[in-house]
């Protein structure tokens, strides 16, 4: 029987570890990694979208368009819920994301 060696066993170690840190994806989920950068530009787009909707929906509301409004008022919301999502998960506190609009 051949004896293990310790790279063998500190790459064993690594693998079971590596294992561990993976987290099941289910169909309709996506998982993937983005750095610090990426997180806080796509912030600031879902920031910049959501005011930009809202907008769009007021002047839809201002010109008697109430289908047009509540689609961009939808869209407003969603890039909200979207912000604050991402932003919790990133832990992203107040003051930095008020500062990255």
């Amino acid at each position: 029987m051949a004896k293990k060696t310790k790279s063998q066993k500190k790459t064993k170690k690594l693998e079971e570890k590596v294992a561990d840190t993976r987290q099941e994806v289910k169909p309709g989920q996506h998982l993937f990694v983005m750095s610090d950068e990426e997180v806080f530009s796509l912030v600031q787009i879902l920031a910049f979208s959501k005011d930009i909707f809202k907008q769009m929906s007021l002047n839809c509301a201002k010109d008697g368009d109430a289908k047009a409004e509540g689609i961009y008022a939808a869209r407003s919301e969603l890039s909200e819920i979207l912000f604050d999502k991402i932003r919790t998960i990133a832990s992203i506190g107040e003051p930095t994301s008020r500062a990255l609009h």
